[in-house]
């Protein structure tokens, strides 16, 4: 199991929420809803995400951007320019989440280093700040709500998941947002960078167009089909990142280096084998320190530590699932519960039973 291949049994829709938007132009939304990830679909124009440092990202109609949260942003179809060029491309932030989810966080790639997918340029001067005041708030759950705290939800309810103030209106964009992701879930979102940009024409598969009519229509099993939807369509957009990642970003693709492409997928499909350097690069056909020079420059941390961060990870998601201690230890690797009961408080700062228990 790679990175991307982990939101299968990390984020996952759950009855999702998912909407299909139509406003008025001139229109600005406050996003406050916390979500772990969220998904947007420019349909009707361009769509603008702002940020309370002043980043920004534009999305143009056709694109999907993934948002990584829970910080708070705006989205508007007032688009902001500076000096003739779009000011977006939030890949080079720098509020990274915290890296103490790896085995050594001094080892551990900073976001700043992935890189976004998106055709648009990068641009150095802060926007103009928007003077308007935002149509509605949108807290957790999708509950929304006036700038002074008054609901909004059945005010700007279009129907069966639309909203909107333009109700013959076409869509502005269509939404839809993940709430939290579980602990395998929780390496991947360490990785992405605040903001990624694809082309829907990216995909392999037409998620974007299927979801949209989804939206549009009221039938059988629907709250279903539109999670699975939604997890296609954020597999597509993270698979076409990863694709495209630099080498030493850490996303866990190791570029087109078919040795870390191997030396990864004995690591993430075996991780409850005794690996060492030395057993790694033997099943690989290079030498110990060839291994270790290609992995970490295309990894971006040697591949014990890679595997330390990797086995917690799925240890965590293990117990959270229920598994007991034993089971969880003799499934990614470790000699007894003890040991990694010691090795998790090492990368956790807590202990299994604690996380457990944290968890609810």
């Amino acid at each position: 199991m790679d990175l991307v291949g982990s939101v299968v049994s990390g984020p996952r829709a759950q009855r999702a929420f998912a909407l299909r938007v139509a406003l008025r132009p001139g229109w600005r939304l406050c996003i406050e809803d916390e979500a772990a990830l969220c998904l947007l679909i420019a349909v009707g124009s361009a769509l603008q995400l702002r940020w309370a440092d002043g980043r920004t990202a534009r999305i143009e109609p056709g694109q999907i951007a993934l948002v990584r949260g829970p910080d708070p942003y705006d989205v508007t179809d007032v688009i902001d320019r500076a000096d003739g060029t779009d000011v977006i491309d939030a890949a080079d932030d720098t509020d990274t989440p915290d890296a103490t989810d790896t085995p050594d966080a001094t080892d551990t790639p900073d976001a700043t280093d992935a890189a976004a997918v998106s055709d648009v340029p990068a641009g150095t001067q802060p926007p103009t700040p928007a003077t308007s005041e935002p149509l509605a708030v949108i807290g957790p759950d999708g509950r929304c709500r006036t700038p002074n705290g008054e609901p909004l939800h059945n005010r700007l309810s279009l129907g069966i998941r639309s909203w909107g103030d333009d109700p013959s209106g076409e869509t502005s964009f269509v939404t839809a947002s993940y709430a939290s992701g579980n602990e395998v879930g929780e390496r991947l979102l360490a990785a992405l960078p605040r903001v990624l940009v694809v082309p829907a024409d990216d995909l392999d598969w037409p998620v974007a167009e299927l979801l949209k009519a989804e939206l549009g229509s009221e039938r059988a099993a629907q709250d279903a089909v539109i999670d699975r939807l939604l997890d296609l369509l954020l597999l597509g957009v993270l698979r076409s990142w990863q694709e495209r990642a630099e080498p030493g970003t850490g996303v866990g693709i190791g570029g087109q280096d078919e040795l870390i492409r191997r030396a990864l997928a004995a690591l993430q499909h075996n991780p409850a084998e005794p690996w060492t350097v030395a057993s790694l690069a033997r099943f690989c056909g290079v030498s110990r320190a060839v291994l270790a020079r290609r992995f970490t420059d295309a990894v971006g941390e040697s591949p014990m530590a890679y595997l330390a961060g990797w086995r917690i990870q799925l240890a965590a998601d293990l117990l959270l699932d229920g598994a007991t201690l034993e089971r969880a230890a003799r499934a990614v690797g470790y000699a007894s519960p003890f040991a990694l009961s010691a090795a998790f408080k090492r990368v956790k700062g807590v202990s299994p039973q604690q996380f457990r228990s944290r968890a609810g």
